[in-house]
């Protein structure tokens, strides 16, 4: 017997495919070329382009032909076609917002206020309404829907906890407890707190009558229930179950997030990558910015632009470079990648570069961290630079090019300051001979990245001023 099974025995894991499951099938480049789900007898077979962008979809039951969706794009980003769709945009000072859709099907019209940080405080559509208030952090704590002459108010404490207070339930406030695990949200508890209630001088009753006196008031939440979530790869809540393993909330979603079926949001609003949906509207709610499924595009653009050598990024209305299979925006705000990537490739190669340099563990920390600290804060400057001037960027070859110029020539500069002061530091150097190298070093990388990144600003800005009319 191997000595590693007494410690170690084999682990024996049950799943329930009666509840969800979930196949998938990856080409070489990890790209998903097929899913299937068991439970509702569904089969999507998937198709990219060079972009590594959703071109073709084509599903139906397991082990017949499918109906085929085709998705083709501009060179900038723009969706041509969606299924049988196809789309025009703005003019030149707004080349990526879609102005019409063609044939239209027969919806109703939407209206949408912002705010000064360009945040939606209030959705119309026909008699429903939706309110939405935000905190000093931008970040959106209350939201108050009127659907079908009822009022419901949601606060949002944090992501662990929500608050729900509907009309139709004149007895009841409702309290959300996400339980997470390592990959996000596994469980849900719910419970229920009397809304009229008064604790009597003893803190031992509780009574549902608010002309006592003496008591002090608590919320007491008088009930609770536990349900488990059943996610798809993307961390959308597909199936939420009780403790008997009933299904008491059961949805799919297309790859752009419309429901496949009848919506079922019995218990919660969210689904698609586990942000909330407004099913009304069918649209959804990505905390920075509203989404709409429907269309497959962002309903305001990304203050941020995500890696400004690439092309596509440039287009801040796309959803998840319009890869909604691999990617996700759990923000709305496609900015955090390129940061965290520079961050990890940073750290490697600023301890493969001075291999010679280091005599101890210690010291492999110290260049990690200075790495590491380098790859993240020139990720930031150059994808917060890029946002501020990304919008010119479609305008011309001269305007891309300056924009892509200033986001590189920042991002550059900015890590490599960082490496350059750091490791002269960590090499014994002085004060302002750390700062002087950081500066020499910043300027040289800076006008490498800004060079790069803007004959690719350029060009790609170029290309669409040419093929609308104007010059490249």
């Amino acid at each position: 017997m191997n000595p590693a099974s007494r410690l170690f025995p084999k682990a024996t894991i049950v799943t329930d495919s009666a509840i969800l499951n979930y196949r998938y099938a990856y080409n070489d480049k990890g790209l998903m070329v097929s899913r299937s789900e068991s439970v509702i007898d569904r089969l999507e077979k998937l198709t990219y382009d060079n972009l590594d962008r959703l071109t073709q979809v084509k599903s139906g039951k397991i082990g017949q032909t499918g109906t085929t969706k085709a998705f083709s794009y501009e060179n900038n980003g723009n969706i041509e076609q969606y299924g049988t769709g196809f789309y025009s945009y703005q003019s030149n000072d707004k080349p990526h917002a879609a102005r019409q859709i063609t044939p239209s099907s027969n919806v109703s019209p939407q209206t949408v206020n912002y705010n000064f940080f360009n945040q939606p405080t209030k959705i119309t559509e026909g008699e429903n309404k939706i309110y939405l208030y935000y905190g000093a952090n931008q970040q959106r704590n209350k939201v108050v829907k009127n659907i079908n002459s009822q009022e419901n108010i949601q606060y949002y404490i944090n992501k662990y906890y929500e608050i729900e207070d509907k009309e139709e339930d004149t007895e009841n406030i409702q309290h959300y407890h996400y339980i997470y695990g390592d990959n996000g949200v596994v469980a849900l508890d719910i419970g229920l707190a009397p809304r009229d209630y008064i604790i009597t001088p003893n803190d031992s009753i509780m009574l549902n009558d608010t002309t006592i006196s003496g008591g002090t008031p608590h919320r007491i939440i008088s009930s609770h229930s536990l349900y488990y979530l059943h996610p798809d790869h993307l961390g959308s809540y597909c199936v939420l179950t009780d403790a008997g393993k009933n299904v008491v909330q059961n949805n799919r979603f297309d790859p752009w997030g419309n429901n496949v079926g009848t919506a079922n949001f019995a218990l919660i609003s969210r689904g698609f990558t586990g942000h909330e949906h407004y099913p009304q509207f069918k649209i959804i709610n990505m905390n920075a910015r509203l989404y709409d499924p429907v269309i497959g595009r962002f309903f305001s653009p990304d203050k941020y632009v995500a890696n400004s050598s690439f092309t596509q990024d440039f287009n801040r209305y796309t959803y998840a470079r319009n890869n909604p299979l691999m990617y996700t925006d759990p923000s709305g705000e496609f900015l955090w990648v390129v940061p965290i990537l520079g961050a990890m490739v940073g750290a490697f190669m600023n301890v493969a570069m001075n291999t010679s340099k280091i005599d101890n563990v210690g010291q492999i920390f110290a260049y990690m961290g200075i790495g590491a600290l380098s790859g993240f804060a020139g990720g930031c400057a150059g994808a917060g630079v890029a946002g501020v001037l990304g919008v010119s960027s479609a305008i011309g070859f001269s305007a891309g090019f300056g924009a892509g110029f200033a986001s590189g020539f920042a991002g550059g500069f900015t890590g490599a300051f960082i490496t350059g002061t750091g490791n002269t530091w960590l090499q014994g150097g002085n004060f302002w001979q750390g700062i002087g190298n950081g500066i020499s070093s910043g300027i040289t990388s800076g006008m490498i990245s800004g060079l790069t990144a803007g004959i690719a600003g350029g060009i790609q800005a170029g290309m669409y001023a040419k093929a609308h009319g104007g010059k490249f």
